[in-house]
């Protein structure tokens, strides 16, 4: 509950933000399964463990709850021969590999693709163990579905963070975590990274939530063809001339009820637009709360 739209969306923030138990929970689970690893592949092998690495949207402090999946990279030294014959042109055995290692001490998930192992938690909070190796330029190749390998830079999905000033990231960051949420209420349409993306370029140091959101609203319904800073080329790609329609209509629905509540909270209106953010938002957004009358 919250007496003003300010007072909401620092709540709302708080919702969404992972707790550093959920963190503390996931570096604990990444330890696990960097230790089994290691084990595996040890030094002098064919295949030699050398490190792991958290990324994607929890080491970017973009991930909001409930974190149902995170990211490790796995850094895995490949012989030149073992390499040439046979990973080179195929990085899915090495992912079977990886899968080999650690069937037997923890839950797999059925294999669902070619780009990761994903270790499944009750909980619901799974990993993603995507092993890679490294080059001497620093870019990691990390598998494709297709059996083939993809090229990637370990900071280089930080890189549209880093185009704001260091003083205006923490705002950034919580106005991506509010774009993420509005994304699950609409089923996820739109991959996350593509939210972040979308959500960087809209950006303006010194707005509000409100403002802010209206501003990625408005942005995202004419520019879903954002680039992505480190790899070029369309990053809505992989959605069909339907979706698009679909999702530009979502957008200019939020960006119409968006405007109505930032006018409302500018005169004064908090009711009105807790409410209106409430629609936008989903039933996460807290709710109007009357001020305490003095006396």
């Amino acid at each position: 509950m919250a007496t003003s739209t300010a007072a909401a969306f620092e709540e709302f923030d708080r919702i969404l933000t992972p707790p550093p138990a959920m963190l503390r929970l996931i570096r604990q689970r990444c330890l696990e399964i960097a230790v089994t690893l290691s084990k595996d592949f040890p030094a002098g092998s064919d295949i030699e463990y050398r490190s792991t690495e958290v990324f994607g949207s929890t080491a970017r402090s973009t991930a909001i709850m409930p974190i149902y999946d995170a990211d490790l990279f796995v850094h895995l030294f490949v012989a030149r021969g073992p390499w040439e014959e046979k990973y080179r042109s195929d990085s899915r055995a090495l992912l079977q590999r990886v899968r080999d290692s650690l069937q037997s001490g923890f839950n797999l998930r059925p294999e669902h693709g070619g780009r990761a192992v994903t270790v499944s938690y009750g909980d619901g909070m799974n990993i993603d163990v995507c092993p890679g190796v490294k080059c001497d330029t620093g870019y990691q190749k990390i598998p494709e579905d297709s059996g083939n390998w993809m090229t990637n830079l370990s900071d280089g999905h930080i890189r549209h963070l880093n185009l704001h000033p260091r003083s205006a990231r923490h705002e950034l960051t919580k106005i991506i975590r509010f774009a993420k949420q509005w994304n699950r209420t609409e089923y996820s349409r739109l991959k996350s990274f593509h939210v972040e993306l979308l959500a960087s370029a809209s950006f303006r140091p010194g707005e509000k939530s409100g403002s802010a959101l209206e501003s990625f609203f408005g942005f995202s319904r004419s520019s879903l063809s954002v680039p992505d800073p480190h790899n070029p080329g369309d990053q809505s790609r992989y959605l069909a001339w339907s979706e698009r329609h679909a999702i530009r209509n979502r957008l200019e629905q939020a960006r119409s009820h968006a405007i109505t509540a930032n006018f409302a909270e500018e005169h004064g209106d908090h009711s009105t637009a807790i409410g209106l953010w409430e629609e936008i938002m989903g039933e996460k957004f807290p709710s109007f709360s009357q001020p305490a009358s003095g006396g």
